[in-house]
C-alpha cells in the first residue's frame, strides 16, 4: 500500500518523501514518482520499553536531517509513531495515521503486566499497547481502511476519524480492467467458487467447504497457503467434497490473475475471532472486480463496505442453507450478475484507485485549513 498511495499523492501534484526502515526498497519494475529515504540505522524491534525511548530520540534526529514537510502520514505507525508525533509538534505541522483492523485490535486486546502499566504511568518507558493508545489520542487525524477498523478506533476516540478504504494502483486499473460485457458467466453447468488469501481461521474457508456439500454442481478454487490447510483438507475429505476442490497453494502474481479469471464468484466469508483477528479489507475483492468477477462476503470484517446489496451478495456464515440458495439464485440471474459487477466496477473506478484515495485524504487535511 505504501508505494501505491505515495504514487497516488504524486499523481495529484504532491511532492512525497517515503521514510522507511533499513530493509525498505522500491519493488523491481515499479515506477515510483516519490523519493524513498531509507533509515539505515533503524531497529524496528526497539519499538517499546527502554530501547524504544532511546530509539525515539534517534528517529527524531534522523527526521530533522531529511527536510521540511507540510504533513506527516504514518502508514505503519507502531515503530515511527512516537518520534513522528514529537517531530510534527516541534515543526508545527499536522500528522495523520492510517490503521488496518487487526494490527490495531490485537494491541488493544493485549493485557500489560502490572509493572508495565506502572512504568508507563510514571516514566517515558511505555509498552507497545500504551504507545498505541497514545498514538490514537495524539495524532490529528486517524484514517482507516474500513468501517470495521473505524469502529475499533471509535472505542478510543471519535473525533477526526475517517474511512478512506484501500485501493488499486491507477495503472493496474487501466491495464487489467475487463468490462463486464466481455465476461461470460454462463459457460457450462459447473460453477466455480473462488477464494484467494492466507489459509487461517479468520478467513473461514471451512464455511465454503461445507457449502460445497449443498452445491453438488459447484467446485471450489483455493488460491493461497497457510497453517489451516491440513485441517481444511481433512474436513473436505470427511464430508466427501475433496475431489471438487482445487488447491493451488501459493502462486505467482500472473497465476493469481489467471486463477481469478477462472472464478464465477469470489467468496470471502471472513469471521471475527475472540483474540481480535479480523479482516480489515481484502484487496483481492478489487482485483476480482477489475476482472469482472462478482463478489460474495460475510457481514463480519471490512469487506462489507465494498459489497453493497446492488454490487455483490452477502453470505450468512451462520446459515449454510441460506447462503447456498443465495449463491445459486444470484448466479442463475444473468442480468443481476452483470448489473452487480458493473456497479462494483463503477465504484472501484470512482473511489478506490490510489489517486482517488489520495484526493480523499488531501481533502480531509485541506478542509481544516491546515495545508
Amino acid at each position: 500500500m505504501t508505494h501505491h498511495l505515495a504514487n497516488g499523492f504524486c499523481q495529484i501534484g504532491w511532492d512525497v518523501t517515503v521514510v522507511g526502515p533499513f530493509d525498505s526498497l522500491i519493488p523491481e519494475e515499479y515506477t515510483a514518482f516519490y523519493k524513498l529515504v531509507v533509515d539505515r540505522d533503524s531497529k524496528p524491534e526497539l519499538r517499546a520499553g527502554v530501547g524504544g525511548v532511546k530509539e525515539k530520540h534517534r528517529i527524531i534526529q534522523f527526521l530533522n536531517t531529511i527536510g521540511n514537510f507540510d504533513h506527516v502520514l504514518l502508514l505503519h505507525p507502531f515503530y515511527y509513531g512516537p518520534a513522528a508525533i514529537e517531530y510534527a509538534r516541534k515543526k508545527k505541522i499536522k500528522i495523520s495515521c492510517y490503521f488496518h483492523g487487526f494490527e490495531l485490535k490485537s494491541q488493544l486486546l493485549h493485557k500489560d503486566r502490572v509493572i508495565q502499566r506502572f512504568l508507563g504511568f510514571v516514566s517515558p518507558i511505555k509498552s507497545l499497547r500504551q504507545l498505541t493508545l497514545s498514538l490514537l489520542a495524539d495524532v490529528d487525524y486517524v484514517l482507516t481502511n474500513s468501517s470495521e477498523t473505524a469502529d475499533v478506533v471509535n472505542s478510543i476516540r471519535t473525533n477526526d476519524v475517517f474511512i478512506t478504504g484501500c485501493g488499486l494502483d491507477l495503472n493496474l486499473f487501466r491495464d487489467r480492467l475487463l468490462p463486464v460485457r466481455e465476461k461470460n458467466f454462463f459457460e457450462g453447468n459447473e460453477k466455480t467458487l473462488g477464494f484467494v488469501g492466507r489459509l487461517v481461521e479468520s478467513k473461514n474457508v471451512e464455511f465454503l467447504i461445507f457449502l460445497l456439500d449443498l452445491l453438488p454442481s459447484y467446485r471450489l478454487l483455493v488460491v493461497g497457503d497457510g497453517p489451516d490447510k491440513n485441517r481444511l483438507q481433512k474436513i473436505a475429505k470427511k464430508i466427501g467434497v475433496y475431489e471438487r476442490i482445487i488447491w493451488l497453494g501459493k502462486v505467482s502474481e500472473e497465476d493469481k490473475w489467471y486463477a481469478i479469471d477462472r472464478m464465477d464468484l469470489l467468496c470471502l466469508p471472513s469471521k471475527k475471532l475472540k483474540k481480535g483477528q479480523m479482516e480489515g479489507f481484502g484487496i483481492v475483492m478489487l482485483e476480482a472486480t477489475l476482472r469482472g468477477v462478482p463478489i460474495a462476503v460475510s457481514h463480519e470484517g471490512g469487506m462489507r463496505d465494498f459489497v453493497l446489496e446492488n454490487n455483490g451478495i452477502y453470505l450468512d456464515i451462520k446459515n449454510k442453507n441460506n447462503s447456498a440458495k443465495k449463491i445459486t439464485d444470484f448466479l442463475s440471474d444473468k442480468d443481476n450478475v452483470i448489473r452487480a459487477v458493473g456497479n462494483a466496477q463503477k465504484l472501484l473506478g470512482e473511489s478506490l484507485t490510489y489517486d482517488k484515495i489520495a484526493k480523499t485524504i488531501a481533502s480531509i487535511v485541506k478542509s481544516t485549513g491546515n495545508l
